[in-house]
């Protein structure tokens, strides 16, 4: 009889088991980007087909930086549905590619313009560093296969540069403090204004005209203040 009570007691102290503790099966991702081949006008296009259980419809756009279809896609319409879909946009789609301004390669003597300036890309391979600006030379040292990389990030860097000090100021004007200020490889906007006060720009901007990227950084922290379009904000 001991025997069978001390078996109870400590039986008892364990906690049953219950159904909810059972391991509960991973959530699918929110999103899911699969890629996929169209044929318009007798070219391949690509195209990135992403299933979102927050889409509500199927949406189309073009990517003007890389030339590529964007179809957005509930999952209950999933990938066959948005690809007969795009089927029946080959004229849009035709015609939007055909607006994009031919792609410039960043290589050996391209004239690309950074912040107003017409600088010529020069390779120096024999050169010890990254990316520095020589008159009107931009020279990239290193191997040719790194240019393009070299000139992103250097690019970016100025960005930021550039983008932060046009924030600080006109933050001051409006007497807001500082905001944390990211420069981001956007593709659909050149800035942006979360409600938690942080700036976004796209490291684009560096390529703009000066008048351009000043607008764009006092547009946003104008958010600051309004977090509309209202005539308020415009004023």
């Amino acid at each position: 009889m001991d025997d069978l009570w001390q078996w109870a007691a400590r039986t008892a102290t364990k906690a049953p088991l219950r159904a909810d503790s059972a391991p509960r099966p991973a959530k699918p991702p929110a999103t899911k980007i699969v890629e996929h081949q169209i044929e318009i006008g007798g070219q391949i296009v690509p195209v990135s087909i992403r299933i979102d259980r927050r889409a509500r419809r199927i949406s189309l756009r073009v990517d003007p930086s890389r030339g590529q279809v964007m179809i957005t896609s509930p999952p209950r319409a999933g990938v066959k549905q948005a690809l007969n879909f795009a089927s029946t946009q080959t004229r849009w789609i035709e015609q939007r590619l055909a607006r994009l301004p031919e792609a410039k390669p960043f290589c050996d003597g391209a004239v690309i313009s950074v912040l107003g300036q017409e600088l010529t890309l020069r390779h120096c391979p024999s050169h010890r560093g990254t990316v520095w600006i020589d008159g009107e030379l931009l020279c990239v040292a290193g191997a040719s296969d790194h240019i393009t990389r070299r000139v992103n990030d250097w690019l970016k860097i100025q960005a930021r540069k550039v983008l932060a000090e046009k924030v600080e100021t006109y933050a001051a004007q409006v007497n807001r403090p500082l905001p944390r200020v990211q420069v981001r490889d956007s593709v659909t906007r050149w800035g942006s204004c979360s409600s938690t006060g942080v700036i976004s720009f796209s490291w684009r901007l560096v390529l703009a005209p000066p008048s351009v990227l000043d607008y764009v950084a006092a547009h946003e922290v104008c958010h600051l203040v309004h977090m509309d379009h209202s005539k308020r904000f415009w004023n």
